[in-house]
């Protein structure tokens, strides 16, 4: 029995001692959000808790949810272990977690928004550019809604609660307005969307002496059509809803100058591609029936032989009607005369009138001389050459001549009549028988 009683004894001790030996050389384990661990295998809630040496301690939760916009991130052991499970030790273990808040960043720039986690109380830098074009529109930097600069581009923000802040930009869209040929037009640029746009362009473009461009109207070009209040003004405006562009057409106008003998015929402006018909008398009267200018043809940017034109502008016109002076030459003949017309100034004329003409019975008359603007020519009694240097007037002077080849012929005649007359008058005075008797002899 005292054998027995013995060996209780010691093994009761041995227990003890075992168990005084574990409880100093155990490890505790803890986090301070109260957030479960599993030791080897087995889940813990309450803590602190204490586990033996070796024992394989491992969290839960590697990020937890406190709120939508809270959180908690596992961050590592105390030990400085970053693994989710590690090995006890003879020490204090404690699961560390970083507390996030929920940052959201908006903005009506698009491309800026977003959202982040960021641990409480960081100090966050936030940026933005002064200006950011999208698509034919400009985002202008004005302001964050909150933050240590929120009126730079660079803004400090020190989070301790969940926050929502917002890069505020101005939107704006560009407005181009087109030149040609160098016409200093007035109104592009960048404009608030809504603005109303006041656009401008001269009314007329000299692009020379003899050619101008004139104003005909605004229209849209660009890829979202602009609607133009007085389009066809000068001075026009439009709402700046879109990106736009506008361009000032022009109408081309050439200068078109004809003048004639009578001074001007036409000194104006005409539009590309215009028709336009001109005219010219075919004859300018200078003296009634003495003097005038005849229509020969056209010099200079017109080719036509006509006095009346049709002719499509396309470039400058200049030309003049030319006319070559006439004189009047009159001929005057009792028995007509030819060479009588119009004549070029300084031509000759060549006139003619009969050499002779029957007067009356054994008389006729006779070219002896010319009278009139004949010059050395009077005595001439055939063709007459006279120069053309001013309106002429010639008359064929005649004299009064016996027509002897009449004469001669009445002679001849009335001789004839006598014989007839005496033969008849000796047949008359013989016997009547004689007759027969010629009959019968002959």
């Amino acid at each position: 029995m005292r054998g027995v009683a013995f060996t209780v004894l010691l093994v009761a001790l041995a227990l003890a001692v075992n168990t005084a030996y574990s409880e100093s050389e155990a490890a505790t384990v803890s986090n301070r959000y109260g957030l479960p661990l599993t030791v080897n295998g087995d889940l813990v809630e309450k803590f602190p808790a204490k586990v033996s040496p070796g024992s394989n301690v491992c969290v839960v939760h590697h990020v937890y949810y406190l709120a939508s916009d809270r959180r908690l991130v596992f961050r590592g052991w105390s030990s400085g272990e970053t693994t989710p499970c590690v090995t006890a030790k003879s020490d204090v273990l404690e699961a560390l977690y970083d507390e996030e808040v929920l940052v959201i960043l908006d903005s009506n720039y698009e491309p800026l928004r977003r959202s982040f986690w960021v641990r409480r109380g960081e100090r966050v830098v936030l940026e933005a550019e002064k200006f950011y074009f999208e698509g034919g529109f400009r985002y202008v930097f004005e302001r964050w809604s909150m933050g240590e600069s929120p009126f730079g581009e660079v803004n400090i923000l020190v989070v301790t609660e969940p926050v929502y802040v917002e890069a505020r930009f101005r939107r704006e869209v560009r407005v181009d307005v087109i030149s040609i040929h160098g016409a200093p037009v007035n109104g592009s640029g960048w404009y608030r969307l809504g603005d109303l746009v006041v656009i401008s362009a001269p009314r007329e473009i000299r692009v020379g002496d003899r050619e101008r461009l004139v104003f005909r109207e605004w229209v849209s070009v660009g890829l979202y059509p602009a609607i133009i209040q007085g389009a066809g003004s000068t001075v026009a405006t439009l709402e700046a809803m879109a990106p736009h562009a506008v361009r000032a057409e022009y109408d081309r106008y050439f200068k078109v100058y004809v003048a004639g003998p009578e001074g001007v015929i036409v000194d104006d402006w005409f539009r590309e591609g215009e028709a336009l018909h001109l005219s010219t008398p075919p004859t300018i009267e200078l003296i009634p029936n003495a003097a005038r200018l005849f229509f020969i043809g056209w010099e200079g940017d017109i080719a036509s032989s006509t006095p009346g034109v049709k002719l499509t502008v396309n470039s400058p016109v200049t030309a003049r009607a030319v006319y070559r002076l006439e004189y009047r030459v009159d001929v005057r003949s009792p028995a007509g005369a030819a060479g009588s017309g119009w004549y070029p100034a300084n031509s000759t004329a060549v006139v003619w009138a009969p050499a002779e003409l029957q007067a009356f019975l054994f008389a006729k008359r006779v070219l002896s001389r010319y009278a009139g603007d004949c010059g050395e020519g009077c005595f001439t009694r055939g063709p007459l050459s006279i120069k053309v240097d001013s309106p002429k007037y010639v008359e064929a002077v005649y004299g009064l001549e016996p027509d002897l080849p009449s004469i001669g012929g009445a002679g001849a005649v009335a001789a004839a009549l006598v014989a007839v007359q005496i033969v008849n008058k000796r047949r008359r005075g013989k016997p009547a028988g004689s007759d027969s008797e010629r009959r019968s002899n002959g």
